[in-house]
C-alpha cells in the first residue's frame, strides 16, 4: 500500500484535518488451484421444510453429537454424528417450556440454549442448560433476545 505524497491530499481550512488519497500498489494476482476439494460427503433433515430448522448447530466432540436450535420447531435435536456418512436423530427436546429457543453452544458436554422471552422478545431471555443427553441441568437470566 502506498501513501501518496503531501501534494495529492488537502487540508481542510477552518477543522485542520487532512485528506489522502491512499492506493493499492499490490500486484500479487490469486490463481486458482485444487489445494481444496470438498465433496458432499451426507445432509440430514430434521423434519418438514417450513415447520422445521436448523439455524444454529454445535458439536460436541466427546459424545460426537449435533445440537441443532431448531427455532421453527421451537426444540432442540440431538443427532448422533459417530459416523458422518449417517447422522441420524438421537431425540428432540421441546423448548416451549422454557421460550423461544436464539442460539446454542456446547462446552464440556454442556449445551447452552439461549432462549427468548417468548411472551415479548424485548423483556429478559435466559439460558438454559442441558447435558449431553438432553437431560435438564439448570437455567440462568439473561437480557433481553440472548
Amino acid at each position: 500500500m502506498k501513501i501518496h505524497a503531501v501534494s495529492y491530499g488537502t487540508i481542510h481550512p477552518t477543522n485542520n484535518y487532512r485528506i489522502i488519497f491512499i492506493d493499492d500498489n499490490e500486484q500479487d494476482v490469486i490463481s486458482s488451484s485444487d489445494e481444496l476439494t470438498m465433496n458432499l460427503l451426507a445432509s440430514f433433515n430434521n423434519g418438514t421444510a417450513g415447520v422445521n430448522s436448523a439455524e444454529i448447530v454445535a458439536y460436541c466432540s466427546l459424545s460426537q453429537r449435533l445440537f441443532i436450535a431448531n427455532s421453527i420447531g421451537a426444540k432442540m435435536d440431538i443427532v448422533d454424528f459417530s459416523n458422518p456418512s449417517a447422522p441420524s436423530l438421537i431425540t428432540s427436546i421441546s423448548m416451549a417450556p422454557y421460550g423461544n429457543i436464539n442460539s446454542i453452544a456446547i462446552h464440556e458436554g454442556i449445551v447452552a440454549c439461549a432462549i427468548e422471552n417468548s411472551t415479548n422478545p424485548q423483556s429478559n431471555g435466559k439460558i438454559v442448560f442441558f447435558d449431553y443427553a438432553g437431560n435438564y441441568v439448570n437455567e440462568v437470566a439473561a437480557g433481553a433476545m440472548p
